[in-house]
């Protein structure tokens, strides 16, 4: 029960985090990953920055996490045990308006420590902690960094790649962007991170595009599967203005006809592709690959494209049939004349 309460408690901090208007605290960064040996003190630190225009006393508090669901959110459970009880970080901190502060914190790492992956969040908040034999009720407002330490030895590592498709596994598609997603299992001790890239060949196997398959460095925790959502957009960032990409972007297909076939001119394509995925994980960088193939079909695109067609063929003919008329006109006035 008391393990379901601080689960509880800890989704509510995480929404609490995401929330900064009320709170206006920044941490950076937000994730810190470390290793160390059985035994070591390992040490590191992050930022504090007071957004607000008055000065706040901010308080540590701490809480282990793990995987929750698919998509990559930490679900925070008890925090008196394992990296929660073995970090330490300075009693409070008062910051000024607008000021930030580098805040040193450590790890003693137990000598009897399970090698591999042990992760925990430090959150600052404004409410100052109970007093040995009392109950804190107070939630106050929190923000926090997540940590995920290493602990070195002999540690299992095992992944899988058991799904890359388009998202609800659709194949035809009318226009940009296209979204795909691939489940990630890791069955090891210890978080993995796979690389890679998601290239879309074309009909002539000819790569028409290559983009990041891991573009938020996101991590697979032991014993959980992860989902990870990558598009392939056709934008060029490099070479457009952000309010012309993020134009762009909106209107995806969704205003009046003309609007989409804009769309599809400007983000063009058509025909059979395939998507190869290619993954690295792990320390001894194993690899991990799959392949979907789907179709581009801008029906609205190829509606006026037809017509564009068709009137030019006509054009031509009837213009072809007008010159051909007056050659032989002029042939024959010609034959009169003589």
């Amino acid at each position: 029960m008391k393990k379901i309460l601080l689960s509880g408690l800890g989704v509510l901090l995480a929404v609490l985090t995401v929330s900064s208007s009320a709170f206006a605290l920044t941490v950076s960064p937000t994730k810190i990953e470390l290793k160390g040996d059985p035994g070591q003190v390992v040490s590191g630190d992050f930022e504090l920055l007071n957004e607000q225009k008055n000065p706040i006393t901010l308080y540590p508090s701490y809480e282990n996490f793990e995987a929750s669901g698919e998509d990559g959110t930490p679900n925070f459970v008890a925090g008196d045990y394992d990296l929660a009880v073995w970090m330490k970080a300075q009693d409070s901190v008062t910051l000024k308006a607008g000021e930030y502060q580098k805040i040193p914190f450590t790890i003693t790492i137990p000598k009897d420590a399970d090698a591999g992956g042990h992760y925990a969040a430090v959150f600052w908040g404004t409410n100052p902690p109970a007093a040995s034999g009392e109950t804190s009720v107070s939630i106050g407002a929190k923000t926090g960094i997540l940590i995920l330490l290493t602990v070195s030895g002999d540690v299992k590592e095992g992944g899988s790649l058991l799904e890359f498709s388009a998202k609800e596994n659709q194949r035809f598609f009318t226009s940009l962007p296209i979204d795909f997603y691939y489940r990630f299992q890791n069955g090891g001790g210890d978080r993995l991170k796979p690389t890679g890239t998601v290239k879309i060949k074309n009909t002539f196997w000819l790569t028409a595009d290559e983009f990041d398959a891991n573009k938020t460095n996101g991590n697979v925790l032991p014993n959980s599967t992860r989902r990870f959502v990558t598009t392939w957009d056709g934008i060029d960032k490099d070479d457009l203005k952000e309010d012309v990409v993020l134009k762009d972007e909106n209107l995806g297909g969704k205003k009046g006809f003309f609007d989409t076939v804009s769309y599809q001119w400007n983000h063009f394509a058509m025909g059979m592709y395939t998507a190869k995925l290619g993954l690295t994980y792990g320390s001894d960088a194993k690899i991990a690959g799959d392949s979907f193939i789907f179709f581009v079909l801008p029906w609205q695109l190829m509606i006026v494209m037809a017509l564009i067609i068709l009137v030019v063929f006509f054009v031509l003919r009837f213009g072809i049939r007008k010159y051909n008329k007056w050659v032989i006109n002029n042939a024959l006035a010609s034959r009169r004349r003589k």
